[in-house]
Parts: C-alpha cells; sequence; structure tokens
C-alpha cells in the first residue's frame, strides 16, 4: 500500500504549522534563532499520542531518567519551557 502525506494527519498538520512560520520568498533570512523559536514551539505543543504531554517533557523525562541511573549531579526539571544549554553535549556523549 502507498502511504501519502494526506494519509498522514499529523505529517500534514506539521507542515502547515511550519508554512505559518517559515517565508518561502526568502529561505536564506532564516535565523538560528528562527529555528530555535520554531522548534521550542512543536516541542512546547501537547501531542495526543503523548497522553497530552508535550515531546520537551517526555525528552526530560527520559534525560532525567538515565542520569538518575548513572547518578546525576543535577537532573533537568520536567515542565521548564526550555531545554538547557546542555543537554546536546549529553545526548551526543551518550551517542559515543
Amino acid at each position: 500500500m502507498i502511504q501519502v502525506a494526506l494519509a498522514k494527519g499529523h505529517v500534514e498538520n506539521t507542515n502547515r504549522r511550519a508554512r505559518e512560520w517559515l517565508s518561502r520568498e526568502d529561505p536564506l533570512s532564516i535565523t538560528d534563532r528562527d529555528l530555535k523559536e520554531i522548534s521550542d514551539q512543536f516541542n512546547a505543543t501537547p501531542r495526543k499520542c503523548l497522553g497530552y504531554r508535550t515531546p520537551a517533557e517526555i525528552l526530560r523525562q527520559k534525560l532525567n531518567e538515565d542520569e538518575l541511573r548513572e547518578g546525576p549531579e543535577r537532573m533537568l526539571p520536567v515542565g521548564v519551557g526550555h531545554l538547557d544549554a546542555g543537554y546536546a553535549e549529553r545526548l551526543r556523549a551518550r551517542q559515543a
């Protein structure tokens, strides 16, 4: 069976929301800050498939669980609006 984007409502919804934020006329004018704001907005949107929790909350919870197993010095608070600056480094270190 061939799957098309129309069969996946969440994909179309995400694409529509992205088009609202991004300019089609001058894509080179988009800054890293713009992309971070868009990403933060998507990650702060509750999802039915996540039990109406946000992707950011799920990520924080998973990172906290991993840090608890490893004996963390500091845990990320669940429910804070933005991820802290060091999460990418911790994620890369785990993947290495």
